[in-house]
């Protein structure tokens, strides 16, 4: 029998989760509304049971209230608290369904236009994550009080140890949320593991940087970086290049060469990836990535740190509308970036197939794509050594070796296949492939 999948998207599914606890507090607030109407009503039956219906159903304690038949405050008092947290909730529900139309008008309008996307992403973060703060808090305190003021209405009592473990709950959450907001104020840590290429130390590389920069009429990185992760890319954001004492910070123009690859790349597929990584220094992309990416990134760091391990099931409640709007907030402005980063992308495999031709830029392509994927499990491999104290040996020689076992049979998924990239997102290897309008089949691995 086949298994049938429901997939929400992303709106609705925002949308419910921020009106998940306002609508059970509203349910309980309009339930307890109710039952003080009846009760009023059947209150004043017994004391005049020739009362005409109509003129009973026009009886409320608001009506009542303005007659001064109450003779005591107590039941007054506690429907206009209930009326009040009742209306509150519903403009927090109103608030959270406008952010929500906001963030996502934010991130169409900033589609394909860099700029916007710049202007708007940093203050909208912000502002999402002040108003998620406020939001977490309101609704945490609204439900603890629909619970309390439905226990006391409906069965004369109140368990204060649920009220209290929510609005507990919701301070927590308030806290969790305004510490992801600071940590996100701290500056980010871009770490590569690797080392510099000095230019006396490595002439022949730097040779051939420099003559493909001269190709391309752009200044050469100002550091080359060494590393054994399958990537090439540039950045213009500080680095800290290596670990430990020996831990170096570094800035301006870097390029981070895969020593890795460079045991599978012919030197024309080198130089085309170079001139594709040189290309982005042309079109200015590494400065956008300079000023974009670290708040990117802190995002997403601030989303696992606040999607951590509640330890209160209140928490975990409370937790639930922050978690979702700024899950909601990065994937609507992650399609614009991804859209941008994709049009970069083929902008760039233009320029580099101008250094050693779409051949062998696209047999560059391949190769990356297709051996890419063998790092993860490697380095995997290499840890459950070193923790049976095993010593590791140079991971490229084993990647190398992976790298010449894979066979023609791995081609067909390569063409839908998007490698990790430290900076952007790349296209489909097929929508680069067909831009260099080299033939596919003739590419596949022997």
């Amino acid at each position: 029998m086949p298994a049938f999948r429901f997939a929400v998207h992303p709106n609705l599914r925002a949308c419910l989760i921020i009106l998940a606890l306002p609508l059970v507090a509203i349910l309980l607030t309009s339930a307890s509304l109710w039952k003080a109407e009846v009760s009023v009503r059947e209150a004043v039956r017994r004391q005049d049971p020739a009362l005409a219906p109509a003129e009973l159903a026009a009886i409320t304690v608001a009506s009542l209230d303005r007659r001064g038949a109450f003779v005591s405050r107590e039941l007054p008092t506690l429907y206009a608290r209930i009326r009040f947290v009742h209306h509150a909730t519903l403009a927090t529900c109103a608030l959270g369904l406008a952010l929500v139309g906001g963030i996502f008008l934010a991130g169409r309008i900033t589609r394909n236009r860099r700029d916007l996307l710049l202007r708007l992403f940093r203050p909208g973060l912000y502002l999402t994550l002040g108003f998620v703060a406020l939001l977490t808090a309101a609704q945490a305190v609204e439900l603890a009080c629909a619970l309390s003021f439905f226990e006391a209405i409906f069965f004369g009592r109140v368990h204060v140890v649920f009220a209290l473990g929510l609005a507990l709950g919701g301070a927590l959450a308030f806290c969790a949320v305004v510490g992801a907001m600071f940590s996100m104020l701290r500056p980010v840590e871009f770490r590569v593991p690797g080392r510099r290429a000095r230019p006396g130390e490595h002439p022949h590389l730097w040779a051939v940087v420099n003559d493909v920069c001269r190709q391309l009429a752009t200044r050469p990185p100002d550091h080359i970086v060494l590393g054994l992760e399958p990537t090439f890319y540039v950045t213009e954001s500080e680095v800290t290049v290596g670990t430990g004492a020996g831990a170096e910070r570094i800035a301006g123009r870097t390029l981070h060469v895969s020593l890795s690859l460079c045991r599978l790349l012919s030197l024309p597929e080198l130089l085309a990836i170079v001139g594709h990584e040189m290309a982005h220094f042309i079109g200015a992309d590494t400065a956008f990535s300079q000023r974009f990416f670290p708040v990117y990134r802190a995002t997403h760091a601030a989303l696992v740190k606040l999607g951590g391990d509640a330890g209160n099931v209140g928490v975990a409640f409370a937790r639930m509308p922050a978690l979702s709007l700024l899950g909601f907030f990065l994937e609507a402005f992650a399609t614009s970036e991804k859209n941008l980063s994709r049009g970069r992308e083929m902008e760039a495999d233009a320029v580099g197939a101008t250094v050693a031709g779409p051949l062998a830029l696209a047999t560059a392509l391949v190769k990356v794509h297709a051996c890419a994927p063998l790092w993860g499990d490697l380095v995997k491999g290499v840890r459950f050594r070193v923790a049976e104290l095993c010593a590791a040996d140079n991971l490229a020689v084993p990647f190398a070796q992976q790298a010449a076992a894979l066979s023609a049979e791995a081609f067909p998924w390569l063409c839908q296949n998007e490698i990790a990239h430290p900076i952007d997102s790349h296209p489909p290897l097929a929508t680069r492939l067909a831009a260099l309008r080299v033939d596919r089949p003739a590419l596949a691995p022997a």
